[in-house]
């Protein structure tokens, strides 16, 4: 029997114990357990690279909005100068406090 590791309840522990019995009595009885395959060696030729230019450009149309780090401030700024060119134009002037 499986020692109960830290943090896991009891009824998680007997859960276990449960499938680590019917696993045992299932490769006792000639069954197989087929391990598959996963990271980047479980795609297929080239579906990989696919997947990872697809995700670059999404990476990069997105870096190509404003809101991508600090951007913002930049179009802030360029609304300020126009936001001073239109009170300019208008004949607005500030007056000190």
């Amino acid at each position: 029997m499986n020692t109960p590791m830290k943090g896991i309840t009891k009824a998680k522990q007997a859960a276990r114990d449960e499938i680590a019995k019917k696993t045992a009595e299932f490769l006792a009885q000639g069954g197989e357990i087929k391990h598959i395959p996963y990271g980047p060696d479980a795609y297929p030729e080239g579906e990989l690279e696919a997947t990872a230019n697809k995700k670059k450009r999404a990476r990069e149309r997105g870096q190509a909005t404003p809101g991508w780090k600090g951007q913002a401030s930049i179009v802030l700024s360029q609304n300020s100068q126009n936001s001073q060119k239109n009170r300019e134009q208008a004949g607005f002037k500030e007056t000190a406090a």
